[in-house]
């Protein structure tokens, strides 16, 4: 009894259940759908990627400024961002609520001096006492010379390729990735920067999560765990349509960053219809099969496989 009441303890205190609480929602379930989900077992610790640092200094600083430390939570999402760069969102996102409700535009760019030389201070820090320099700048777009084929940008310029060739035009995959990354970056940008405008009415933890997600997806390179940046944060401001949305989400990607999905998919396809279809059936009912065990709420705050579950069970 007394262990299980200090690990309740203890998730009440840690920084997503707290993110969770701070706005109105329940930190069981933010802490279910943004740290138990797939992604974050298969990879963030089944792998070790250090997203998973990156992601708990994100949450932890968001938190803290949630909760009245705004340069606190500052100086830790700047070390989210030395990291991996997109942290760094976090710092803009407790910027421009510190802002107020209604800055106008001169105010929303003046908020955001201070914490740039938060931000600076805090790299300067790092690379002083870790004596590591200023080095990585310069590595920050590595990983995108390595295309794959779950890049969104990627297949976009791998469909351009081939339409210009059903049209007898010469255009190589190679030569669209760095237009086709430049494009997605952009569109990544404007959604980033409604998003920010929009902080007052999406709330600071909403205008982060979609800006997240918006540079993985349109990102230069895309790995499943990426996605975690995005919905560890909308976690802890859910809603019936987006937490239906991150396990979809979550459950998919998990599968794309399997090794051995391509010798999986070749095997499914070699069973024959009668095997498959017996598959298909099987997944559909451990999918629905959990749905019966969800208490019924109210049907605008119920998911809409709750509510699809519920109209069956009607009918039936």
């Amino acid at each position: 009894m007394t262990a299980a009441l200090k690990v309740t303890e203890g998730r009440r205190r840690s920084p997503l259940p707290s993110l969770a609480r701070s706005a109105g929602r329940d930190p069981g379930s933010a802490f279910a759908l943004g740290l138990l989900n797939p992604l974050v077992l298969l990879f963030l610790i089944g792998s070790g990627h250090n997203d998973a640092l990156m992601v708990g200094l994100l949450v932890a600083g968001l938190s803290l400024a949630r909760t009245g430390r705004p340069y606190v939570g500052t100086v830790l999402c700047a070390l989210a961002g030395a990291v991996k760069v997109p942290g760094l969102i976090g710092v803009a996102a407790i910027a421009l609520t510190c802002a107020g409700a209604a800055p106008s535009t001169r105010r929303r760019v003046s908020s955001l001096v201070k914490p740039a030389l938060i931000t600076a201070a805090t790299f300067e820090a790092v690379s002083l006492l870790f004596g590591v320099g200023w080095g990585w700048v310069g590595s920050l777009g590595a990983s995108a010379e390595f295309p794959n084929w779950i890049t969104p940008t990627d297949l976009l310029a791998i469909v351009t390729s081939h339409l210009a060739g059903v049209l007898h035009v010469q255009l190589s995959v190679a030569s669209l990735y760095g237009p086709c990354h430049v494009v997605g970056l952009g569109v990544a940008v404007v959604i980033a920067l409604w998003a920010f405008y929009r902080l007052p009415e999406l709330g600071i933890l909403r205008a982060t999560g979609v800006s997240l997600l918006a540079i993985v997806l349109l990102g230069p390179s895309v790995q499943p765990w990426y996605l975690v940046w995005g919905i560890a944060i909308l976690a802890a401001a859910y809603g019936a349509r987006s937490a239906s949305g991150m396990v979809l989400l979550t459950t998919v990607a998990s599968f794309l960053g399997l090794v051995g999905l391509n010798l999986l998919v070749t095997e499914i396809g070699s069973l024959g219809t009668a095997l498959e279809l017996l598959l298909l059936a099987a997944l559909a009912a451990s999918a629905i099969a959990p749905i019966a065990t969800y208490p019924m709420q109210r049907k605008s705050h119920s998911p809409w496989a709750v509510r699809i579950f519920r109209q069956l069970r009607i009918r039936r």
